[in-house]
Protein backbone atom coordinates (compact mmCIF):
# COMPACT_ATOMS: atom_id res chain seq x y z
CA UNK A 1 0.00 0.00 0.00
CA UNK A 2 2.66 2.51 1.27
CA UNK A 3 4.83 1.44 -1.97
CA UNK A 4 1.72 2.21 -4.39
CA UNK A 5 0.85 5.58 -2.48
CA UNK A 6 4.67 6.77 -2.59
CA UNK A 7 4.61 6.04 -6.60
CA UNK A 8 1.33 8.07 -6.79
CA UNK A 9 3.25 10.89 -4.88
CA UNK A 10 5.97 10.56 -7.17
CA UNK A 11 3.83 10.74 -10.19
CA UNK A 12 2.04 13.37 -8.97
CA UNK A 13 5.27 15.32 -8.21
CA UNK A 14 6.53 14.59 -11.52
CA UNK A 15 3.07 15.55 -13.83
CA UNK A 16 3.52 19.13 -11.26
CA UNK A 17 7.35 19.77 -12.56
CA UNK A 18 5.99 19.18 -16.10
CA UNK A 19 3.48 21.25 -15.30
CA UNK A 20 5.56 24.05 -14.35
CA UNK A 21 7.74 23.87 -17.63
CA UNK A 22 4.75 24.00 -19.78
CA UNK A 23 3.36 26.78 -18.50
CA UNK A 24 6.15 28.60 -18.34
CA UNK A 25 6.80 31.32 -21.20
CA UNK A 26 7.78 29.57 -24.40
CA UNK A 27 9.85 32.85 -25.28
CA UNK A 28 12.38 34.86 -22.84
CA UNK A 29 10.63 37.97 -21.33
CA UNK A 30 11.17 41.34 -22.48
CA UNK A 31 10.42 44.96 -21.83
CA UNK A 32 9.55 46.51 -19.41
CA UNK A 33 8.50 49.44 -21.72
CA UNK A 34 6.76 52.45 -21.04
CA UNK A 35 3.19 53.60 -22.09
CA UNK A 36 1.75 56.93 -23.14
CA UNK A 37 -0.29 55.94 -20.01
CA UNK A 38 2.03 55.34 -17.51
CA UNK A 39 1.58 51.46 -17.52
CA UNK A 40 4.01 48.96 -18.37
CA UNK A 41 4.42 46.78 -20.80
CA UNK A 42 6.32 43.14 -20.79
CA UNK A 43 6.60 40.32 -22.66
CA UNK A 44 4.86 37.28 -20.91
CA UNK A 45 5.32 34.42 -23.77
CA UNK A 46 4.22 33.07 -27.01
CA UNK A 47 1.98 30.12 -27.53
CA UNK A 48 1.01 27.91 -31.01
CA UNK A 49 -1.94 26.35 -32.14
CA UNK A 50 -5.23 26.24 -32.01
CA UNK A 51 -5.85 25.89 -27.89
CA UNK A 52 -3.90 28.85 -26.08
CA UNK A 53 -3.22 28.71 -22.57
CA UNK A 54 -1.21 31.38 -20.35
CA UNK A 55 -1.01 30.91 -16.29
CA UNK A 56 -0.88 34.42 -14.88
CA UNK A 57 -0.83 32.75 -11.08
CA UNK A 58 2.15 32.04 -9.32
CA UNK A 59 0.38 29.66 -6.72
CA UNK A 60 1.23 25.63 -6.65
CA UNK A 61 -2.06 24.58 -8.20
CA UNK A 62 -1.64 26.72 -11.30
CA UNK A 63 1.38 25.31 -12.04
CA UNK A 64 -0.37 21.70 -11.64
CA UNK A 65 -3.30 23.26 -14.22
CA UNK A 66 -2.47 20.90 -16.86
CA UNK A 67 -2.52 17.68 -14.97
CA UNK A 68 -5.79 18.49 -12.62
CA UNK A 69 -9.03 17.88 -13.94
CA UNK A 70 -12.10 20.13 -14.45
CA UNK A 71 -13.21 19.60 -11.34
CA UNK A 72 -10.11 20.46 -9.40
CA UNK A 73 -9.21 23.44 -11.23
CA UNK A 74 -12.34 24.91 -10.67
CA UNK A 75 -12.44 24.12 -7.17
CA UNK A 76 -8.78 25.74 -6.68
CA UNK A 77 -9.57 28.40 -9.22
CA UNK A 78 -6.38 27.97 -11.24
CA UNK A 79 -5.58 31.41 -12.58
CA UNK A 80 -4.71 30.59 -15.71
CA UNK A 81 -6.33 32.04 -19.08
CA UNK A 82 -7.46 29.89 -22.32
CA UNK A 83 -8.09 31.14 -26.08
CA UNK A 84 -9.19 29.36 -28.72
CA UNK A 85 -8.44 30.45 -32.10
CA UNK A 86 -10.12 29.84 -35.44
CA UNK A 87 -6.71 29.22 -37.09
CA UNK A 88 -5.29 25.64 -36.12
CA UNK A 89 -1.68 27.51 -36.36
CA UNK A 90 -2.25 30.91 -34.96
CA UNK A 91 0.23 32.80 -32.69
CA UNK A 92 -0.58 34.30 -30.05
CA UNK A 93 1.36 37.06 -28.03
CA UNK A 94 0.92 37.31 -24.68
CA UNK A 95 2.11 40.79 -22.58
CA UNK A 96 2.28 42.01 -18.94
CA UNK A 97 0.32 45.36 -18.25
CA UNK A 98 1.03 46.74 -15.40
CA UNK A 99 -0.07 49.70 -13.78
CA UNK A 100 -3.29 50.02 -16.23
CA UNK A 101 -5.91 52.17 -15.60
CA UNK A 102 -9.00 51.84 -15.06
CA UNK A 103 -11.53 51.67 -17.37
CA UNK A 104 -14.21 55.06 -16.84
CA UNK A 105 -17.26 52.71 -17.84
CA UNK A 106 -17.37 48.40 -17.80
CA UNK A 107 -16.85 48.53 -21.24
CA UNK A 108 -14.47 45.42 -22.71
CA UNK A 109 -14.48 43.17 -19.48
CA UNK A 110 -14.13 46.16 -17.33
CA UNK A 111 -10.77 47.06 -18.56
CA UNK A 112 -9.80 49.80 -20.99
CA UNK A 113 -8.73 49.65 -24.77
CA UNK A 114 -4.70 49.33 -24.32
CA UNK A 115 -2.83 51.82 -25.83
CA UNK A 116 -0.78 50.42 -27.50
CA UNK A 117 -1.06 48.21 -30.83
CA UNK A 118 1.14 45.66 -32.63
CA UNK A 119 2.42 44.27 -35.68
CA UNK A 120 4.33 41.50 -37.83
CA UNK A 121 8.03 42.25 -39.61
CA UNK A 122 9.69 39.60 -41.68
CA UNK A 123 13.29 39.55 -42.46
CA UNK A 124 13.17 42.03 -45.34
CA UNK A 125 11.45 45.08 -42.75
CA UNK A 126 7.92 44.91 -44.72
CA UNK A 127 5.42 44.93 -41.95
CA UNK A 128 1.77 43.13 -41.70
CA UNK A 129 -1.19 45.36 -40.85
CA UNK A 130 -1.69 46.50 -37.23
CA UNK A 131 -3.36 44.26 -34.89
CA UNK A 132 -5.58 46.99 -32.76
CA UNK A 133 -7.24 45.02 -30.25
CA UNK A 134 -6.25 41.86 -28.04
CA UNK A 135 -8.03 38.68 -28.60
CA UNK A 136 -8.15 38.50 -24.97
CA UNK A 137 -7.63 40.47 -21.61
CA UNK A 138 -7.94 39.50 -17.89
CA UNK A 139 -7.16 41.41 -14.93
CA UNK A 140 -4.75 39.77 -12.62
CA UNK A 141 -3.68 41.97 -9.22
CA UNK A 142 -5.17 45.01 -8.74
CA UNK A 143 -4.76 47.20 -12.27
CA UNK A 144 -2.25 44.63 -13.57
CA UNK A 145 -3.57 42.89 -16.70
CA UNK A 146 -2.33 39.93 -19.18
CA UNK A 147 -3.48 40.33 -22.82
CA UNK A 148 -3.42 37.90 -25.39
CA UNK A 149 -2.79 39.37 -28.74
CA UNK A 150 -3.20 36.69 -31.84
CA UNK A 151 -1.52 37.35 -34.93
CA UNK A 152 -3.40 37.80 -38.45
CA UNK A 153 -0.99 38.22 -40.44
CA UNK A 154 2.42 36.62 -40.12
CA UNK A 155 5.29 35.01 -42.52
CA UNK A 156 4.75 31.41 -41.55
CA UNK A 157 7.54 29.79 -43.68
CA UNK A 158 9.68 31.92 -41.62
CA UNK A 159 11.72 30.49 -38.75
CA UNK A 160 11.75 33.93 -36.50
CA UNK A 161 9.81 37.43 -37.00
CA UNK A 162 10.00 40.78 -35.67
CA UNK A 163 7.00 41.81 -33.54
CA UNK A 164 6.80 45.67 -33.33
CA UNK A 165 4.67 47.25 -30.77
CA UNK A 166 3.50 51.36 -31.44
CA UNK A 167 1.42 53.49 -29.57
CA UNK A 168 -2.10 53.68 -30.55
CA UNK A 169 -4.02 56.72 -31.82
CA UNK A 170 -7.39 57.02 -31.07
CA UNK A 171 -8.50 55.00 -33.49
CA UNK A 172 -6.57 52.42 -32.78
CA UNK A 173 -4.20 52.69 -35.95
CA UNK A 174 -0.43 53.25 -35.50
CA UNK A 175 0.72 56.46 -33.10
CA UNK A 176 4.61 56.25 -32.31
CA UNK A 177 7.34 53.71 -32.11
CA UNK A 178 7.83 51.69 -28.88
CA UNK A 179 9.69 48.70 -29.16
CA UNK A 180 10.73 45.42 -31.39
CA UNK A 181 11.60 42.09 -30.49
CA UNK A 182 11.90 38.80 -32.51
CA UNK A 183 10.19 35.76 -31.60
CA UNK A 184 10.50 32.35 -32.87
CA UNK A 185 8.04 30.49 -35.18
CA UNK A 186 7.34 27.00 -33.63
CA UNK A 187 4.18 26.81 -35.13
CA UNK A 188 4.43 24.97 -38.99
CA UNK A 189 6.91 25.64 -41.41
CA UNK A 190 6.23 23.47 -44.38
CA UNK A 191 3.05 24.44 -46.81
CA UNK A 192 2.91 23.06 -50.58
CA UNK A 193 4.54 25.45 -53.31
CA UNK A 194 2.09 26.97 -55.78
CA UNK A 195 3.52 28.28 -58.60
CA UNK A 196 2.91 31.83 -60.07
CA UNK A 197 2.02 33.02 -63.60
CA UNK A 198 4.22 35.42 -64.82
CA UNK A 199 2.31 38.98 -65.45
CA UNK A 200 -0.10 40.30 -67.44
CA UNK A 201 -2.39 37.37 -67.24
CA UNK A 202 -6.15 37.36 -68.60
CA UNK A 203 -9.06 35.53 -68.20
CA UNK A 204 -12.09 36.02 -70.28
CA UNK A 205 -15.25 34.77 -68.95
CA UNK A 206 -19.16 35.44 -70.87
CA UNK A 207 -17.37 37.94 -73.36
CA UNK A 208 -15.52 40.05 -70.57
CA UNK A 209 -11.68 39.85 -70.77
CA UNK A 210 -10.12 40.67 -67.59
CA UNK A 211 -6.53 41.20 -67.31
CA UNK A 212 -4.39 41.30 -63.66
CA UNK A 213 -1.97 43.65 -64.69
CA UNK A 214 -0.29 44.72 -61.86
CA UNK A 215 0.92 43.39 -58.23
CA UNK A 216 2.90 45.26 -55.90
CA UNK A 217 3.37 45.11 -51.98
CA UNK A 218 5.49 46.61 -49.47
CA UNK A 219 4.72 50.00 -50.45
CA UNK A 220 5.65 52.45 -47.82
CA UNK A 221 3.30 55.33 -46.52
CA UNK A 222 4.43 57.92 -44.26
CA UNK A 223 1.75 59.30 -41.58
CA UNK A 224 3.49 62.26 -40.75
CA UNK A 225 0.66 63.81 -39.53
CA UNK A 226 0.81 66.40 -35.85
CA UNK A 227 1.89 63.19 -32.93
CA UNK A 228 2.20 60.94 -35.98
CA UNK A 229 5.48 59.77 -37.62
CA UNK A 230 5.09 55.77 -38.31
CA UNK A 231 5.23 54.25 -41.81
CA UNK A 232 2.17 52.35 -42.72
CA UNK A 233 2.69 49.16 -45.65
CA UNK A 234 0.25 48.52 -48.40
CA UNK A 235 0.22 46.42 -51.53
CA UNK A 236 -1.94 46.95 -54.58
CA UNK A 237 -3.57 44.66 -57.24
CA UNK A 238 -4.74 46.55 -60.79
CA UNK A 239 -6.52 45.60 -63.15
CA UNK A 240 -7.86 46.49 -66.92
CA UNK A 241 -11.47 45.04 -68.46
CA UNK A 242 -12.31 44.82 -72.01
CA UNK A 243 -15.50 44.26 -74.03
CA UNK A 244 -15.51 43.71 -77.55
CA UNK A 245 -12.38 44.55 -78.03
CA UNK A 246 -12.81 47.98 -75.86
CA UNK A 247 -12.27 49.07 -72.53
CA UNK A 248 -14.88 48.11 -70.26
CA UNK A 249 -14.18 50.90 -67.42
CA UNK A 250 -17.98 52.03 -68.17
CA UNK A 251 -20.06 48.76 -67.74
CA UNK A 252 -17.81 46.98 -65.11
CA UNK A 253 -16.23 47.39 -61.97
CA UNK A 254 -13.32 45.25 -60.02
CA UNK A 255 -15.11 45.57 -56.23
CA UNK A 256 -13.31 43.35 -54.08
CA UNK A 257 -10.36 40.64 -54.29
CA UNK A 258 -9.49 37.79 -51.92
CA UNK A 259 -6.09 36.55 -51.85
CA UNK A 260 -4.90 33.19 -50.59
CA UNK A 261 -1.31 31.52 -49.80
CA UNK A 262 -0.90 28.09 -49.55
CA UNK A 263 0.15 28.37 -45.63
CA UNK A 264 -2.89 29.69 -44.96
CA UNK A 265 -2.46 33.59 -45.13
CA UNK A 266 -4.69 35.66 -46.38
CA UNK A 267 -5.73 38.86 -47.65
CA UNK A 268 -9.16 40.65 -48.34
CA UNK A 269 -8.89 43.71 -50.02
CA UNK A 270 -10.89 47.61 -48.77
CA UNK A 271 -12.72 49.69 -51.25
CA UNK A 272 -11.72 50.43 -54.87
CA UNK A 273 -10.17 52.74 -57.06
CA UNK A 274 -10.64 53.48 -60.51
CA UNK A 275 -7.20 54.22 -62.28
CA UNK A 276 -8.19 55.43 -66.31
CA UNK A 277 -5.30 55.74 -68.34
CA UNK A 278 -2.56 55.31 -65.21
CA UNK A 279 -0.58 52.15 -66.44
CA UNK A 280 -3.20 50.97 -68.49
CA UNK A 281 -5.35 50.13 -65.75
CA UNK A 282 -9.49 50.42 -65.15
CA UNK A 283 -9.08 49.44 -61.73
CA UNK A 284 -6.71 48.89 -58.77
CA UNK A 285 -7.71 47.17 -55.23
CA UNK A 286 -5.60 48.38 -51.78
CA UNK A 287 -4.60 45.83 -49.46
CA UNK A 288 -3.52 46.73 -46.01
CA UNK A 289 -0.42 44.71 -44.85
CA UNK A 290 2.32 43.20 -46.90
CA UNK A 291 1.98 39.78 -49.06
CA UNK A 292 5.03 38.11 -47.89
CA UNK A 293 7.54 37.20 -50.35
CA UNK A 294 8.75 34.40 -48.82
CA UNK A 295 5.13 32.38 -50.57
CA UNK A 296 6.17 31.52 -54.10
CA UNK A 297 2.58 32.72 -55.23
CA UNK A 298 -0.84 34.24 -54.04
CA UNK A 299 -3.96 32.74 -55.30
CA UNK A 300 -6.65 35.97 -56.30
CA UNK A 301 -10.31 35.66 -56.44
CA UNK A 302 -11.68 38.56 -57.80
CA UNK A 303 -15.27 40.24 -57.99
CA UNK A 304 -16.77 42.49 -60.81
CA UNK A 305 -19.66 44.23 -60.85
CA UNK A 306 -21.78 45.41 -63.65
CA UNK A 307 -22.40 49.27 -62.95
CA UNK A 308 -24.19 50.09 -66.23
CA UNK A 309 -26.49 48.56 -69.32
CA UNK A 310 -27.94 45.82 -66.86
CA UNK A 311 -29.98 43.17 -68.63
CA UNK A 312 -34.23 43.55 -67.88
CA UNK A 313 -34.26 40.88 -65.69
CA UNK A 314 -31.96 42.70 -63.18
CA UNK A 315 -34.04 46.23 -63.34
CA UNK A 316 -36.30 47.68 -60.50
CA UNK A 317 -38.07 50.51 -61.50
CA UNK A 318 -40.20 51.93 -58.66
CA UNK A 319 -43.38 54.73 -60.27
CA UNK A 320 -44.37 58.32 -58.21
CA UNK A 321 -42.27 57.87 -55.65
CA UNK A 322 -44.02 61.57 -53.42
CA UNK A 323 -40.92 63.31 -52.57
CA UNK A 324 -41.37 64.12 -48.48
CA UNK A 325 -42.15 67.96 -47.02
CA UNK A 326 -38.97 69.22 -45.55
CA UNK A 327 -38.30 68.07 -42.18
CA UNK A 328 -40.62 64.70 -42.91
CA UNK A 329 -39.61 61.15 -43.77
CA UNK A 330 -42.15 58.84 -45.76
CA UNK A 331 -42.12 55.00 -44.82
CA UNK A 332 -42.68 53.57 -48.34
CA UNK A 333 -42.30 49.58 -48.02
CA UNK A 334 -41.69 48.81 -51.45
CA UNK A 335 -40.53 45.32 -51.98
CA UNK A 336 -39.67 43.03 -54.93
CA UNK A 337 -37.78 39.74 -55.72
CA UNK A 338 -34.88 39.51 -57.46
CA UNK A 339 -31.99 36.77 -57.98
CA UNK A 340 -34.26 34.79 -55.37
CA UNK A 341 -33.82 37.70 -52.62
CA UNK A 342 -35.99 40.27 -51.52
CA UNK A 343 -34.52 43.57 -52.12
CA UNK A 344 -36.92 46.84 -50.28
CA UNK A 345 -37.06 50.71 -50.73
CA UNK A 346 -38.60 51.22 -47.13
CA UNK A 347 -37.93 55.36 -46.66
CA UNK A 348 -37.18 58.43 -48.35
CA UNK A 349 -37.03 61.36 -46.08
CA UNK A 350 -37.03 65.26 -47.14
CA UNK A 351 -34.25 67.82 -46.64
CA UNK A 352 -33.15 68.89 -43.30
CA UNK A 353 -34.64 65.20 -41.34
CA UNK A 354 -33.64 63.91 -38.28
CA UNK A 355 -32.41 60.12 -39.59
CA UNK A 356 -33.05 56.73 -38.29
CA UNK A 357 -33.25 53.87 -40.34
CA UNK A 358 -33.49 51.71 -36.83
CA UNK A 359 -29.37 50.31 -37.35
CA UNK A 360 -28.32 54.00 -36.71
CA UNK A 361 -29.49 57.28 -36.16
CA UNK A 362 -27.64 60.96 -36.87
CA UNK A 363 -27.18 63.81 -35.28
CA UNK A 364 -28.93 67.14 -36.37
CA UNK A 365 -30.15 66.85 -40.03
CA UNK A 366 -29.25 65.46 -42.90
CA UNK A 367 -30.10 65.80 -46.88
CA UNK A 368 -32.79 63.86 -48.73
CA UNK A 369 -32.19 60.03 -49.11
CA UNK A 370 -33.45 56.31 -49.62
CA UNK A 371 -32.77 53.72 -47.67
CA UNK A 372 -33.32 50.24 -49.02
CA UNK A 373 -32.55 46.86 -47.57
CA UNK A 374 -31.12 43.82 -49.57
CA UNK A 375 -30.17 40.20 -47.68
CA UNK A 376 -27.01 39.42 -45.82
CA UNK A 377 -24.74 37.49 -47.05
CA UNK A 378 -24.78 38.09 -50.28
CA UNK A 379 -21.61 36.96 -52.26
CA UNK A 380 -22.18 37.20 -56.12
CA UNK A 381 -24.78 40.12 -55.91
CA UNK A 382 -24.94 43.67 -55.96
CA UNK A 383 -26.94 46.61 -55.50
CA UNK A 384 -27.10 49.43 -57.60
CA UNK A 385 -29.10 52.73 -57.76
CA UNK A 386 -28.96 53.46 -62.01
CA UNK A 387 -31.11 56.15 -62.59
CA UNK A 388 -33.54 58.74 -60.57
CA UNK A 389 -36.29 61.01 -62.65
CA UNK A 390 -38.94 63.63 -61.11
CA UNK A 391 -42.64 64.13 -62.37
CA UNK A 392 -41.16 66.67 -64.50
CA UNK A 393 -38.25 64.07 -66.78
CA UNK A 394 -35.15 65.91 -65.09
CA UNK A 395 -32.71 63.69 -64.05
CA UNK A 396 -32.10 63.99 -59.95
CA UNK A 397 -28.60 63.34 -59.26
CA UNK A 398 -27.91 60.85 -56.66
CA UNK A 399 -24.53 59.09 -54.50
CA UNK A 400 -24.08 56.40 -51.77
CA UNK A 401 -23.45 56.89 -48.40
CA UNK A 402 -22.48 53.27 -47.62
CA UNK A 403 -24.18 50.15 -46.08
CA UNK A 404 -24.13 49.01 -42.09
CA UNK A 405 -25.35 45.20 -41.89
CA UNK A 406 -27.62 44.84 -39.76
CA UNK A 407 -29.76 42.02 -38.20
CA UNK A 408 -33.45 43.14 -39.01
CA UNK A 409 -34.57 43.58 -35.47
CA UNK A 410 -34.62 39.64 -35.11
CA UNK A 411 -31.82 37.77 -32.71
CA UNK A 412 -27.77 38.12 -32.87
CA UNK A 413 -27.91 37.24 -36.49
CA UNK A 414 -26.67 39.74 -40.04
CA UNK A 415 -29.31 39.01 -42.13
CA UNK A 416 -29.59 42.42 -44.46
CA UNK A 417 -27.86 44.99 -45.07
CA UNK A 418 -29.37 48.50 -44.81
CA UNK A 419 -27.91 51.52 -47.61
CA UNK A 420 -28.30 54.92 -48.14
CA UNK A 421 -28.10 56.63 -51.39
CA UNK A 422 -28.53 60.48 -50.78
CA UNK A 423 -30.21 62.22 -53.34
CA UNK A 424 -30.82 65.99 -54.74
CA UNK A 425 -33.95 66.82 -55.08
CA UNK A 426 -34.88 69.60 -57.72
CA UNK A 427 -37.21 72.56 -56.89
CA UNK A 428 -40.77 71.85 -57.74
CA UNK A 429 -40.03 68.22 -58.16
CA UNK A 430 -43.19 66.21 -56.59
CA UNK A 431 -42.44 62.57 -57.07
CA UNK A 432 -39.71 60.60 -58.34
CA UNK A 433 -39.57 57.57 -60.30
CA UNK A 434 -36.27 54.91 -59.26
CA UNK A 435 -34.34 52.80 -61.12
CA UNK A 436 -32.09 49.84 -59.02
CA UNK A 437 -30.18 47.33 -60.09
CA UNK A 438 -29.53 43.63 -58.31
CA UNK A 439 -26.90 42.54 -60.58
CA UNK A 440 -24.80 39.02 -60.29
CA UNK A 441 -21.16 39.43 -60.14
CA UNK A 442 -18.73 37.89 -62.33
CA UNK A 443 -15.66 36.05 -60.49
CA UNK A 444 -12.20 35.21 -61.74
CA UNK A 445 -8.99 33.64 -59.98
CA UNK A 446 -5.33 34.20 -60.64
CA UNK A 447 -2.09 32.97 -59.53
CA UNK A 448 0.54 35.20 -59.12
CA UNK A 449 3.54 36.44 -57.05
CA UNK A 450 3.97 40.50 -56.34
CA UNK A 451 7.01 42.68 -56.99
CA UNK A 452 8.25 45.33 -54.35
CA UNK A 453 7.04 48.22 -55.12
CA UNK A 454 9.42 51.42 -55.81
CA UNK A 455 8.81 53.30 -53.00
CA UNK A 456 9.05 56.74 -55.41
CA UNK A 457 5.12 55.16 -56.81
Amino acid sequence: MRKRLAIAVGMLLLGGIGAMFWLLPRTPRAGPWKLADGSELSLAGVTYGKHHTMRYGDRFVDYLYPVLTKALRNKFGCKVTTLDTTNANAVVIWFWGKGVPLAATSGYWGIQEPPYCISVADAFGMESDVVDRPASKIAMRGTNVLYGWELKQFPRRSREMNIRVYGAAFNRDKQQFVTQFKILNRGQRKFPMWKAEPLPITVTTNGLEVTFARFTTGTEEYMFLPERKVTNYFSYAGFTLMENHQLADADWRVVFASASAASGEARDSYGWMESPGYDGLSYILPFKGTFWMEEPAWKLRVKISRIAHFPQDELWTVMGVAVPARGKAIDLNLKTNMHGSEIELFAINGPMTNFNDGVRATIGKVPPQLSVRSPLPALDTQLEIVDVKDNLGRNVPFGWDGGIPSTGGRGATIRELIQVFPITIPDGAETLDITFAYTKSVFVEFVAKPTVAKQSQ
